[in-house]
């Protein structure tokens, strides 16, 4: 985050991002991770997630 606020400064001239704060999600009181196996499917997303916010988690990139 360091280095990205010095390049929007220093190289781009750019407006440097919000700091905003996030989040592990905990399974079991374990961090959420695909690469240990704990993470969640899209099926499974749907139903926790407002349809609004799983289509934007899905599409962002």
């Amino acid at each position: 985050m360091d280095i990205a606020m010095e390049l929007c400064d220093q190289v781009f001239n750019y407006t440097k991002p919000y700091k905003l704060p996030y989040e592990f999600i905990l399974i079991g009181g374990k961090k959420m991770s695909s690469s240990k196996g704990l993470g969640l499917k899209a099926h499974d997303i749907t139903k926790i997630l407002p349809p609004e916010v799983a289509r934007f988690l899905f599409t962002r990139k």
